[in-house]
């Protein structure tokens, strides 16, 4: 007699998992999300790019342009200061007031002065209270020195409590004779005037980082400390045209910044644009981008659903009910065709 066989034991009810309906959708969906994604991604990377690039262009030029009529200011002070030259010592001597013909010649001249190679006074003329010519020991002044040594003199920027700020140059004369002038700053501040400009804000920076002229006229004669303000720092020494991506303008707001090199001065122009502002079209062609690519992405959806359904699920569907038809006997069930 054969032994009873062994109870067969239930097997433990398993959880379905999802349904090929469910992994069609979801594969095609996560797709779709994918490509729209990284399409969106790569769109906002290249109109990122492309304004970095047109602002870059744009403060550059403007920085070019601001430097040259920087530069050309000061070669017209020099240029304007040599008439001294070409006025005769001993009339000059004979006549001081002669030099008020070339202090008339340039408006921002506040004071010149000639001197005899020993410092003797040859003439001199001021708007002001002179300040060259009250000079006690004029040979030891860095500009006397360096234009006795037939050296051209380009000052630092001079911060007097009691009047305006200036500089002072020097040109080298004949027989080691001296010229100097003390000139008033001011119109570098409409040079990086924004009457016309375009392209964000600009001023000028010397060598040590004080702001020498800014359209603000309460940002002017600041200071931009290395600590504070490392990045807009970095541009005091600048060689060449230099591009910054992030740095504090002088209103603390993140820009795009670019110092100019001024040929033969020591200082820079620096241009700037706030980020924000940078960026507003970008942003909000951005908005507009993702705005589009939620619509397209939706009906994408709604397409791929609706040929899932025609050409998968429905087909799918008639199959299992005719199998199971079939199963129960109606042998003259038909399964319909979708196309």
């Amino acid at each position: 007699m054969m032994g009873a066989s062994p109870p067969v034991k239930p097997r433990k009810a398993t959880k379905a998992g999802p349904g090929l309906r469910s992994r069609l959708v979801l594969g095609s969906w996560t797709s779709l999300l994918i490509a729209l994604v990284l399409g969106g991604a790569l769109a906002s990377y290249l109109l990122i790019q492309n304004e970095e690039a047109s602002w870059r262009a744009r403060l550059g030029e403007a920085g070019q342009s601001m430097a040259r009529e920087v530069a050309d200011f000061v070669l017209d002070a020099q240029d304007d200061l040599r008439t001294l030259e070409f006025l005769d010592t001993p009339a000059l001597k004979a006549d001081p007031e002669l030099a008020n013909l070339v202090l008339d010649q340039h408006d921002t001249f506040l004071e010149v002065i000639y001197l005899e190679s020993d410092g003797a006074l040859i003439a001199s003329a001021s708007r002001d209270d002179p300040v060259l010519a009250a000079q006690t020991d004029l040979m030891a002044s860095p500009w006397f020195i360096a234009a006795s040594r037939g050296e051209c003199y380009l000052g630092d920027l001079e911060l007097p409590s009691s009047r305006e700020p200036y500089l002072v140059m020097a040109e080298p004369g004949g027989g080691g004779r001296v010229m100097a002038v003390r000139v008033q700053i001011s119109m570098l501040g409409r040079i990086v005037s924004p009457a016309d400009r375009t392209a964000g804000e600009a001023f000028v920076m010397d060598n040590i980082g004080r702001v020498m002229a800014h359209p603000d006229a309460s940002l002017s004669l600041n200071s931009v400390s290395a600590d504070s303000n490392p990045a807009m720092h970095s541009l005091v020494r600048v060689a060449k045209p230099t591009f910054l991506l992030e740095c504090k303008d002088l209103r603390g707001r993140t820009s795009l910044c670019i110092g100019t090199p001024v040929p033969g001065t020591g200082w820079v122009v620096v241009t700037s644009v706030p980020r924000a502002e940078a960026y507003r079209l970008s942003i909000a062609a951005l908005v507009a981008i993702g705005g589009a690519l939620l619509l397209i992405g939706t009906a994408a959806a709604l397409l791929t659903w609706w040929r899932l359904k025609t050409l998968v699920f429905q087909p799918v569907e008639a199959l299992q009910r005719g199998a199971e038809a079939f199963g129960r006997g109606e042998l003259d069930h038909k399964i319909p065709v979708y196309r």
